[in-house]
């Protein structure tokens, strides 16, 4: 609901706040971010309107994606051979280690770090779940993790074109397109 508000020119971040407070989950995340050293200015932010409000549209946008992405994915077992406990070990750690190197030298894009963390090897569960019997070959033939350079001969993309194809579908900045495109060839 977030992202389809943002993509309306007429969306008041009151409105996007009304959202908000119907998942207190993510409007708790949403308080906690605001009220981080990046964002805190006079005192606590004290209402989901205000924290909103601090944060901004696009950090806001790419906090709901990245709290949906961890909600809503599968979190254990495998697809097409792919541990799927090895994919989120992975993907927080990315996450984890983007966010420490932005508070050093972006602090304001810190949350934007950490999403695109999460979102870096995603495409790896698309291909997992519907493209399997492509995919499957590949993961068995590289222990449980093809780098982009297989992917790209086995199927002739990768995962991380595919991770950047959702980030552009989603509306995101293109900064974070342009940097999922940037780590093609990384393991």
């Amino acid at each position: 609901e977030i992202l389809r508000l943002s993509r309306r020119a007429d969306t008041g971040i009151d409105e996007l706040a009304g959202v908000l407070a119907h998942d207190p989950a993510m409007a708790s995340k949403v308080m906690r971010v605001a009220n981080s050293a990046v964002y805190r200015r006079r005192g606590d932010a004290t209402s989901v309107a205000d924290a909103a409000t601090r944060i901004g549209l696009r950090s806001l946008v790419v906090i709901a994606l990245g709290f949906s992405l961890v909600r809503d994915l599968p979190r254990s077992g495998e697809l097409a051979g792919m541990s799927v406990d090895r994919y989120w070990r992975r993907s927080l750690t990315v996450a984890v280690v983007a966010r420490r190197i932005a508070a050093r030298c972006l602090p304001q894009l810190t949350q934007e770090a950490f999403a695109l963390g999460l979102f870096a090897h995603m495409g790896r569960l698309v291909l997992a779940e519907h493209a399997s019997s492509y995919y499957r070959p590949l993961v068995a033939q590289y222990g449980g993790w093809p780098d982009t350079r297989a992917e790209r001969v086995g199927l002739g993309f990768s995962s991380l074109e595919i991770g950047a194809a959702l980030v552009e579908a989603w509306d995101l900045p293109s900064v974070m397109v342009d940097t999922l495109a940037a780590l093609e060839g990384a393991p």
